[in-house]
């Protein structure tokens, strides 16, 4: 959201902690800075009062920072928190932030605990757009995937084109769903700047950083061992194969050429690398004397 500081807009931002380093960062970005929780749908009523517009995004199951036994239905009651908030307090704009997919009935859990999400913010009447980001490019500079041992071990196939976007460009289009509503408002968005393949993938890592990234496909058995969730976690595997069958077979389905016509510097996964991400991938790696 320091996007929105950057381009003229004053931004009261929530936080659970306020003199942690992230909340300090957006009080130095020039945000107003409220304590509280998601949990508290009173204290968010009252934290919305006077504000124009709202954005709202959940932690998804899985993600780092979130408490023991988090899951699907947590993300729903804080999602459903924030927009019955919004609706008491009488936002004129709420830009909620989804997933690519979500309205197809996936089976995926994190999808389907979106797509609940969106379905309360229709139900309410909100004036509301729904942005819908496909996979993050940030996900390649992040340990969970293992680029640190060199290689990309992955369980789509070969020629399975994953779309993806930079977070940069996720913020920008936040930024044009206020600056225009004319265009954004009620409306369900997918948003992506590129689709590239694994090979292609590691191909264009190893260009940007002179390192030989290496492509792997492994089957769900070798991969199997490697998720987070217990054996004994049937939903939750399940929701993994759904994952698996779901990209290999549909996938993200954003228009891409449409949406660089909206934002002609939608960034490219090689442009994303040349200008952000070339730094933080490289940070993955020991440095050698």
């Amino acid at each position: 959201m320091t996007r929105l500081c950057a381009i003229g807009y004053g931004v009261r931002a929530l936080t659970r902690n306020r003199e942690s380093s992230a909340a300090q960062t957006l009080l130095g970005a020039g945000m107003e800075l409220v304590e509280g929780s998601m949990e508290d749908a009173p204290f968010l009523q009252q934290a919305m009062r006077g504000i124009h517009g709202v954005v709202s995004i959940q932690t998804a199951e899985g993600y780092p920072g979130t408490p023991p036994g988090y899951g699907p239905q947590d993300e729903i009651r804080l999602g459903t928190n924030v927009a019955e908030a919004a609706a008491r307090a009488g936002v004129s704009h709420f830009v909620y932030l989804s997933v690519g997919g979500a309205e197809r009935k996936t089976g995926i859990r994190n999808w389907d605990s979106k797509w609940i999400i969106e379905e309360r913010i229709r139900a309410l009447s909100l004036p509301a757009t729904i942005l819908r980001p496909v996979s993050f490019m940030e996900n390649f500079t992040g340990t969970r995937l293992g680029i640190q041992t060199g290689k990309l071990a992955t369980v789509l196939r070969p020629d399975t084109r994953e779309q993806l976007i930079a977070l940069r460009d996720v913020a920008v289009f936040v930024g044009l769903a206020f600056d225009q509503p004319e265009r954004f408002m009620n409306v369900a968005l997918e948003i992506a700047g590129d689709a590239l393949t694994g090979p292609e993938v590691v191909a264009a890592l190893s260009r940007a950083s002179g390192r030989d990234i290496r492509y792997e496909h492994v089957g769900l058995d070798t991969f199997a061992p490697a998720l987070d969730a217990p054996a004994s976690d049937h939903a939750r595997t399940e929701s993994f194969m759904n994952a698996v069958r779901w990209f290999n077979d549909e996938g993200y389905r954003a228009d891409i050429p449409a949406l660089r016509a909206i934002h002609p510097e939608l960034m490219t996964f090689e442009r994303w690398l040349a200008r952000h991400g070339l730094a933080k991938f490289e940070a993955l790696f020991p440095s050698t004397p």
